[in-house]
């Protein structure tokens, strides 16, 4: 029986395309897996410029607003501002504050320090 009989076609040109195959293979999985590696360096380099530049205008010229962006009409930019204008306190009222702090990290201390009511 033949080869063209038994249906298994010309292993001669199987090995040949095998043989091309395994090469391409092991020529541009690497290629590829660079030009991949590339890529996402440039994208992680290049992101926030590229959103600066092209993204966010066109963002600020919808009517939505851009979430973590203070409104431009007369509020300070400040990015803990939540729009009210925060009064300033007195000296008195500054140490005050300190002093109570001071007492609730010494409570956190004292309890960190005890383990189920004892002394560590």
């Amino acid at each position: 029986m033949s080869e063209s009989e038994s249906g298994d076609g010309n292993r001669e040109g199987e090995r040949g395309g095998g043989f091309l195959k395994s090469l391409a293979e092991r020529i541009l999985v690497p290629l590829a897996a660079a030009a991949a590696s590339a890529a996402a360096g440039y994208v992680a380099r290049n992101a926030p410029r590229l959103i600066e530049e092209k993204l966010l205008p066109k963002l600020r010229t919808t009517s939505l607003p851009v979430v973590g962006e203070a409104s431009r009409e007369g509020q300070k930019s400040s990015s803990k501002s939540n729009g009210r204008a925060r009064a300033s306190a007195s000296p008195e009222q500054r140490e005050h504050a300190r002093a109570e702090r001071a007492a609730r990290r010494d409570e956190r201390k004292h309890a960190a320090s005890t383990t189920n009511g004892r002394e560590a």
